[in-house]
Parts: C-alpha cells; structure tokens; sequence
C-alpha cells in the first residue's frame, strides 16, 4: 500500500529471539506491506502458534489495504475522493470521523482534507515551479472551511466533488492498530495469555503489545538526516504503547535547488518549516501517528502543552535549528546510554571528540534475471583482527548473513545476539552512508591507532567481494577512495568531524 504518511524514523531495535520454559521469540520480516517494511516480533510456544498470529495481522492489513489506500484506484477512499457523497463502511467512516477529531483537537494543524493542496506542491516538484503563497494558502482555507456532512446513522458522508480526502496522516496508524486487535485475538483463542508480546513494526510506525520475554520493547530513534547505520539518538522503553516520528528525509520536496518538508501545513498551505523531526509516544499508533504529523505544524509550545495535557503522550521536537525539546515526562521512558568516557574506559589518548569514520558507497543495478539485493556487512578492527564494532549488517537472517563467510567464520557466529540486534532489509541499489562513532562493542571509547576496515558483499545467484581498508585513526582527517568491485560501486571513506 503506499499509506506514506511521513518520513518516519522510529526503527525497531530487533529483540534477540530467547527461549524460557514456555514460550519463544519469533521474528518475521517481509517487504512491500503497506508499501515498506513490515517486522513483527512474536512471543509464542511454538513456531505454528507465531505463523497464524502473524497471519492475521497480514490478512487484516490487507483488507484494510483495499479500504483505505488513496494510492490504489480502486480502494474505497479512491472512490469516495471521485464522488460527492457515499454511504461508506464502518472502517473508512470511522477513519475521516477520526480525522475529523483530531482536526479539531489540534486547531486545524491536522487535516486529511488536504489532497489538492499536496497535489500542488509535488506538481511543483515535477515542474520546478513554486507555488504562489497566496493562491497556496487560498486552497488551504477552501479547503478547511469546505462543507462535510456525517451521518453515522448510516454512515452516509457528503463532500465538494473536487475536495479529495488524503488519510494518510492517520491511516496506516490505525491499521497497525487492527492488525494488533487481530494478532492478540488469534493468540487468545490458541490458549495464550494476555501477557505475551507481541510487537508490530510498518515502515516505522510501531505498536507494542506486553513484553517480550519479561523485558520492554527498546525502540530506538534515529536522528534527523543521519547516516543509515547510525546509533539512536535515544532509545526508548515501551509496552502497551506506539511510537511514530515524523521529520525530514527523503520523501522531502525538492523544488530547483530547495527542500521543502513535505508535511503540507493546513494552515498555511504550504510545507512546514517549524520542525527537523518529532516523535511521538501514545496508546495506539493511530494517535502516535496523528499527532507526530500535527506537532511537526503546530510547533514546539503548543505541541508541548498538548502532550503535557493528555495522558500517555509524549514528544520529542527537534526544531529546524536543531534544538531539542521534550513533554514532561519524556526522560522516564528513555532508557540509559551504555556509552562509557574515555575516563572510564582507561583510555588515554581517545580519538578526538565529534570525529567519526564516514562510508558512502553505492550498490548498482546488477543487469541479470535473478537479481538479488546484495548481502553487505562493513567491520571495523584492530591490526590483530581483533573485532572492535559491526558497522553494519544487511541480510536480517542468519543463512544471509553466513553467505559473507569471512565474517561469519571470524565473528558472526560467535556473537549471535549481536548479529540479531544490528541486522537490518537488505538494501535496494543506490547510495547509502553508515558512519563508525569510535566505540566498541562494549561501549567503550577506541584510541588512537591502527585499524582495519572490512567490508564484505555477496549475493544469491551471485559473486563475493572482500575488501580491506587499512585506518591510520588520530587527530588528523582523511579521505580514501576504493574503487568498484564485483558487487559493490565505489566506495567513499571520509574520517574526520561528525558533521
């Protein structure tokens, strides 16, 4: 489905599967649900019992899928946008009724009667062309005064025939939050318990039912703009709770040489430029996803008074100038950094602050009839190949992961819990960034010295490509350049300020 509600950037941090004496932790990835990313994570005694929980969700979101997915024409929301009037079912009345409550609960800073004004500004995104300010914010205005009539009785809706609903402010929130009604319904009639865990991951937004194995779910934030492989900027402990950001990234507009945010402001009319990125933390992922894309327009005060007046919401708001603000109670369910001082850690001369080892490199498009997306894993350690941190792992299974076999041989299966935490979907061809902080694997600051970059790609149907990238790592940058490969493009190191 293509629900794109928001460039969000909430990414589960993968639960390593444990076994106690009754249940086990099951984990499903699968592609293209929803139109990104689906991870689910599945407390349950046997694999069968996962297999039919996760089957339910699947079934329930694609049923909703055919409902409410502006992005296909022949869903019901893609007819109503074609028709002034409709009786619609209980699902998509029940969607634009919730539309409508949190349009009036945030002032107008969330509206899904915005679909002609975001036509017209990705129009400009194709033609280069800004959109007049005043004619921007004429449509908006039109648009949030436009009659709507709702008859629950009959669950009857009228509407201007040229005023198109866009759900997606909420929609794929509230889809997540069926598919956890039908996955803890399927596991209830199979004899288990409320307790157990369950957590639901689409494309960023994440519901979390109980918890896993005794612990809470740590739902980890990336910071706005950062690299692919960068370390939360915070991690968050949650249960029975969603999380969803909302912020800058590449679903962006850019129109000749500018980037515009591509939440479209109902008050204005045109892209917001209040906030870098906001998270927010709810009850149910329909709110959390609501109210991430409200915050983003409604700016830090009143945003915060908002939080601080409801119970179970919380935010994060990074502003555009890159200041950081959080509602009252925040703090409390962040969890603790692990990150020790060099202090701390007995190291003498550290690598210098706010330096980092940047990579950029590129997968290109392989031209054969069983492609597959390339297996890639980047290992930093020291001269005696001792391993100082997994930079990054692409393959979020383990027989993927063995396909890159100087690792696996070395490291990989010796550190199982490891792999499990870091792994990420395999990648699409193009150009990606990760970045290495100068920590270890136990959280500790590395010194200044010698290293080695390993950098590792193999691909089903494919070859294998091994690379070594000797690092002179102290007070001094560089860059380095490794050219092409067999299944990697050209590869980009830059050490030096994090910035």
């Amino acid at each position: 489905m293509a629900i794109k509600i928001s460039h969000l950037m909430c990414s589960l941090l993968v639960l390593t599967a444990t076994q106690t004496s009754s249940a086990e932790t099951f984990k499903y990835h699968q592609e293209h649900i929803l139109g990104t990313s689906f991870d689910m994570v599945i407390e349950a005694k046997t694999s069968d019992q996962a297999l039919q929980i996760k089957s339910a969700a699947i079934s329930e979101i694609l049923r909703l899928e055919t409902l409410l997915s502006i992005w296909k024409p022949e869903s019901e929301i893609s007819r109503l946008n074609a028709a002034s009037s409709a009786t619609l079912s209980p699902e998509l009345f029940s969607v634009l009724q919730l539309c409508k409550m949190f349009q009036t609960q945030t002032s107008d800073a969330f509206s899904c009667r915005m679909g002609e004004s975001i036509a017209l500004w990705k129009t400009a995104a194709k033609t280069g062309i800004m959109p007049d300010e005043n004619a921007s914010q004429a449509l908006a205005t039109k648009l949030q005064h436009a009659p709507i009539t709702f008859d629950p009785t009959r669950t009857y809706l009228t509407k201007p025939l040229e005023l198109h609903f866009n759900i997606d402010g909420v929609a794929k929130g509230w889809i997540i939050d069926k598919a956890m009604t039908a996955a803890t319904r399927t596991a209830r009639a199979q004899g288990l318990t409320d307790t157990i865990g369950i957590v639901l991951d689409i494309g960023g937004d994440i519901r979390i039912h109980g918890k896993i194995d005794g612990e809470y779910a740590r739902i980890g934030i990336a910071n706005p703009n950062a690299a692919d492989n960068s370390k939360p900027s915070e991690t968050m402990r949650l249960t029975n709770q969603a999380i969803a950001t909302s912020g800058s990234g590449k679903r962006d507009l850019v129109i000749g040489n500018r980037q515009f945010s591509h939440i479209i402001s109902p008050l204005t009319g045109r892209p917001q430029t209040k906030t870098a990125q906001v998270t927010v933390i709810a009850p149910n992922a329909a709110t959390a996803d609501a109210l991430a894309t409200a915050f983003s327009v409604m700016g830090v005060a009143n945003s915060l008074l908002y939080a601080n007046e409801h119970d179970g919401i919380e935010t994060m708001i990074i502003t555009s100038g890159g200041a950081r603000f959080t509602s009252d109670n925040w703090s409390a369910l962040s969890a603790p950094t692990l990150k020790k001082t060099a202090q701390e850690a007995g190291i003498i001369s550290p690598l210098p602050n706010d330096f980092g080892l940047h990579i950029d490199y590129a997968i290109p498009r392989i031209d054969t009839s069983d492609y597959e997306y390339p297996y890639v894993v980047m290992w930093i350690t020291d001269t005696k190949k001792k391993l100082v941190q997994t930079i990054n792992i692409t393959g979020d299974e383990p027989r993927w992961v063995e396909e890159n076999y100087v690792f696996w041989r070395r490291y990989g299966r010796k550190h199982p819990a490891m792999v499990e935490s870091i792994s990420r979907p395999s990648r699409a061809p193009g150009r990606y960034t990760l970045m290495w902080d100068g920590f270890d694997t136990d959280g500790n600051p590395s010194a200044q010295g010698d290293y080695i970059l390993h950098i590792e790609a193999s691909r089903e149907h494919g070859g294998h490509q091994y690379i070594k990238q000797e690092l002179a790592l102290g007070v001094e940058t560089f860059e380095a350049i490794i050219e092409s490969g067999a299944e990697l493009g050209q590869i980009e190191i830059h050490y030096g300020l994090d910035n």
